[in-house]
């Protein structure tokens, strides 16, 4: 299962239809802190290891 896929999709959202108004900080921040995670599960969800 992927945690908080629907903050994931209206990130997504944010980030296609208002990008001017996302700053690099707030983008980085998620990655930092969220892309960590979703990796994981992804990988989990795919049974590889990649």
């Amino acid at each position: 299962m992927i945690s908080n896929s629907s903050r994931i999709v209206s990130f997504r959202n944010r980030l296609i239809h208002g990008y001017a108004t996302v700053s690099d900080e707030v983008v980085w921040g998620v990655l930092e802190t969220s892309l960590p995670v979703l990796t994981r599960e992804v990988k989990a969800l795919l049974g590889k290891n990649l």
